[in-house]
């Protein structure tokens, strides 16, 4: 029961906001050409006012491998 109460709560949630990226920030149509996958200084929290969960992380996965869960 406690997984259909979530459901119905997930359900009732109202919609997020429905942002869209302007023209100037659309990849190119080319985009993904290589798959290389880089974050840099990526800070992160939950929700606005909670600590940080992420701080300052930096990865880059190349093209081609595979990241597996620890």
């Amino acid at each position: 029961m406690n997984a259909v109460e979530r459901v119905l709560h997930y359900a009732e949630l109202p919609p997020e906001d429905n942002r869209t990226v302007s023209n100037e920030k659309q990849p190119p149509p080319s985009w993904p050409d290589k798959g290389l996958i880089q974050f840099t200084n990526v800070k992160m929290h939950y929700r606005e006012g909670l600590p940080l969960v992420l701080k300052g992380i930096n990865i880059s996965i190349q093209p081609g491998e595979k990241v597996l869960p620890l």
